[in-house]
């Protein structure tokens, strides 16, 4: 996951803090990226946490939604009541995701680890 503590408080930063008052952000994350994440720190708080899984049929503990695909939870945001609710969007991995994303993705943010 995240290599340090800067960019640990930048990712939740810039995940946890809406850009519109009163709303919430949403960060999207498959089903290995989500079981990498300590059982103690999940759900992501004050963050409406989305897994992407085919193989899960219900969303894991913790997890508020559960989607089959990008599509999916795309129509979930969009379609429910959560519309109201959510501000922007963050996809936190894992690399799978990336390469499907690229006709959804209005800004990006990278986060890595500096390599020797």
């Amino acid at each position: 996951m995240l290599q340090n503590s800067n960019e640990f408080k930048h990712f939740q930063r810039m995940t946890m803090t809406p850009t519109v008052e009163g709303k919430k952000n949403v960060v999207i994350m498959g089903r290995k990226t989500w079981f990498s994440i300590p059982a103690q720190n999940r759900p992501l708080k004050n963050r409406v946490n989305v897994v992407l899984s085919r193989e899960l049929k219900q969303p894991p503990p913790g997890a508020h939604y559960l989607a089959s695909d990008f599509s999916e939870a795309l129509c979930l945001l969009d379609t429910t009541d959560l519309a109201k609710e959510v501000d922007q969007v963050w996809i936190i991995g894992g690399i799978s995701l990336y390469p499907l994303l690229t006709p959804y993705v209005a800004k990006g943010e990278s986060n890595h680890p500096d390599w020797p």
